[in-house]
């Protein structure tokens, strides 16, 4: 089943309203498919956005978007942090608050996928696996628990494999759950804040 484009949805166009002016959101992954959509999506609503993109390949996509969200009339820089080593989990947090101040929004969208048979991986498969989709996520969601603002929004995106079982997912799903569990108890963490912190498992995305 193909995806409705994120354009579907109401957006300031639409319905005369912009939802995130003032916002500041970073958008993990942001240079291509999913992650550059919702980069998009935001600063059509108004947010200033910290595109993300993790190695140098990237960068002209990234700058991109960058330049698509300054013509949605809102303002972007880019930022290439490689998210599996923690210290650059932090440099991002602090590159957009130097620029804009505070960050209200945190949505990832990386990921790694690798499927074959669990008999077939290797120790390196495996700790690529989880050092993207477990490692960077956890160190991701312990900056924003100390910088994201009070009332701000956690989205990490992870995947429906995670609950349908099938052949040769073992290494992918099985590094992703993690992130499940990270954001429900952060969830707890930071409630009183009024920060809410979530996952969305969508299906195969055509990209």
């Amino acid at each position: 089943m193909k995806n409705s484009n994120l354009t579907d949805y109401p957006t300031a166009t639409s319905t005369g309203a912009r939802r995130f002016v003032d916002k500041v959101a970073i958008v993990v992954g942001a240079s291509a498919n999913v992650g550059r959509a919702l980069a998009e999506l935001l600063a059509q609503e108004g947010a200033r956005v910290v595109v993300h993109y993790n190695s140098d390949s990237k960068r002209g996509q990234a700058e991109e978007v960058v330049a698509a969200v300054k013509a949605y009339g809102s303002d972007a820089i880019a930022f290439q942090a490689d998210l599996t080593r923690p210290e650059q989990a932090t440099q991002l947090f602090d590159a957009a608050i130097a620029k804009f101040g505070k960050v209200d929004i945190l949505i990832n969208t990386a990921g790694k996928i690798i499927r074959k048979p669990l008999a077939d991986f290797t120790e390196s498969e495996f700790d690529d696996l989880f050092n993207v989709n477990a490692k960077a996520a956890f160190f991701l969601l312990k900056e924003a628990s100390q910088k994201i603002a009070d009332h701000g929004r956690i989205l990490s995106f992870v995947t429906t494999m995670v609950a349908a079982f099938a052949p040769t997912y073992a290494g992918y799903a099985g590094s992703k759950a993690p992130l499940e569990h990270f954001s429900k108890s952060l969830a707890k963490e930071l409630g009183s804040r009024g920060v809410t912190v979530n996952c969305i498992a969508p299906g195969p995305l055509d990209t």
